[in-house]
C-alpha cells in the first residue's frame, strides 16, 4: 500500500512558485524540497524534472470569472469599475510568475500558448466582460472593444506595479477608468 502524500501537488506547486518567483529558474530542487518539507526524490517522482515542475508552477491560475464579474444583475458604471479593480488585482497575481517564465532560458514565445492556458483564460475574461458590458447598451463602441481597453489597461497597471514594487494607486486607477469611460465618447443609451 503506497504511503499517503504529505503535501498535495497543488500545495507543492505553490511552494515551487514562491521559490521560482524569488530566485528565478535558478532555484534548486533541493531548495524547493526543503521549503516544502519533502525529499528531492518526491519532486522528481511527481513532476519528472525541474523544467516540468517550473512550467507547471509558473502556469497562471485561471481567473475566477464569477468572482471577478460579480455582482450579477444590473450593470452600471460602479459595477464596471469594481470589475476593473478586481481584474487588476487578478492580473497582478499572475505577473510575477509570467515575468519569471519569460526569462527562463528555454522560453519560446511561440510555444507559450500551447504550454499554458494563458491565452484561453484571457479570452474567457475578455468575452465575459464584453457580455457584462453589453448589458449597458453603450454607444458608439462595441462591448468587445470596451472590454479590450479595460483589460489592456488592467494589464498595464498590474505590470507597472510589479516592476516598481508598489501597489496600484487607487487614484490613478480611478482617473484612468474615467478616461476610458468618458474619453471614448461613451454615451449611455437611454
Amino acid at each position: 500500500m503506497p504511503r499517503p502524500k504529505t503535501i498535495s501537488d497543488a500545495d507543492l506547486l505553490k511552494v515551487a512558485r514562491r521559490c521560482f518567483i524569488e530566485h528565478g529558474h535558478t532555484a534548486s530542487t533541493r531548495e524547493i524540497a526543503r521549503a516544502a518539507g519533502i525529499s528531492q526524490a518526491v519532486l522528481y517522482q511527481r513532476f519528472g524534472g525541474k523544467d516540468a515542475m517550473f512550467e507547471r508552477a509558473m502556469t497562471p491560475e485561471p481567473p475566477d470569472l464569477e468572482r471577478l464579474l460579480m455582482p450579477s444583475g444590473p450593470t452600471d458604471r460602479a459595477t464596471v469599475f469594481g470589475i476593473f479593480e478586481r481584474c487588476i488585482a487578478h492580473i497582478a497575481t499572475t505577473v510575477p510568475a509570467t515575468m519569471r517564465l519569460m526569462t527562463h532560458p528555454n522560453f519560446d514565445a511561440s510555444k507559450m500558448g500551447g504550454m499554458h492556458e494563458t491565452q484561453l483564460h484571457a479570452h474567457a475574461l475578455h468575452a465575459a466582460l464584453a457580455e457584462r458590458l453589453a448589458a449597458l447598451n453603450l454607444v458608439p463602441h462595441p462591448p468587445e472593444a470596451m472590454a479590450g481597453a479595460l483589460i489592456g489597461l488592467a494589464h498595464t497597471l498590474a505590470l507597472q506595479a510589479a516592476i516598481s514594487g508598489h501597489k496600484v494607486d487607487t487614484g490613478v486607477t480611478t482617473a484612468l477608468f474615467e478616461v476610458v469611460w468618458t474619453g471614448l465618447g461613451v454615451q449611455e443609451a437611454g
